[in-house]
C-alpha cells in the first residue's frame, strides 16, 4: 500500500518510544486522530526540528491508514513532514523529517 499525502494539524507530540524489536516511533495527536511517525536510526535531528515547532501546526505528510484503528495513521521513517504555513514555523527549515 502506498502512503497518501494528507494535511493534518499536529496538536501534541508524545515522547519517543520503542517497539519490542527496537524500532523507534513517536505518536503525535492531530485534529484527525493519532499519527505515528517511525523514527530513523538516529532520530536526534528529526526530534529537534519537530520539538522546535509551535503547536498547533498544520503539516503535510504521507500517511498509511492503520488497518486495526481507523483513527490512526502511520508515517514511514523516510517520509518528509512539510510545514504548510512556513511563516508560522518556529524551526529554521520548512521541511521536518518525521521523528
Amino acid at each position: 500500500m502506498m502512503p497518501v499525502e494528507r494535511q493534518l494539524v499536529i496538536t501534541a507530540l508524545g515522547l519517543p518510544q520503542r517497539t519490542l524489536n527496537g524500532n523507534g516511533y513517536l505518536i503525535c495527536q492531530t485534529t484527525e486522530g493519532e499519527v505515528v511517525l517511525w523514527l530513523a536510526p538516529d532520530p536526534a535531528p528529526q526530534l529537534r526540528v519537530l520539538r522546535a515547532l509551535t503547536l498547533p501546526r498544520r503539516v503535510r505528510l504521507p500517511c498509511l491508514p492503520d488497518r486495526e484503528n481507523a483513527g490512526r495513521f502511520w508515517v514511514p521513517e523516510s517520509a518528509r513532514v512539510v510545514v504548510v504555513d512556513s511563516a508560522e514555523c518556529a524551526a529554521p527549515a520548512h521541511h521536518c523529517q518525521p521523528a
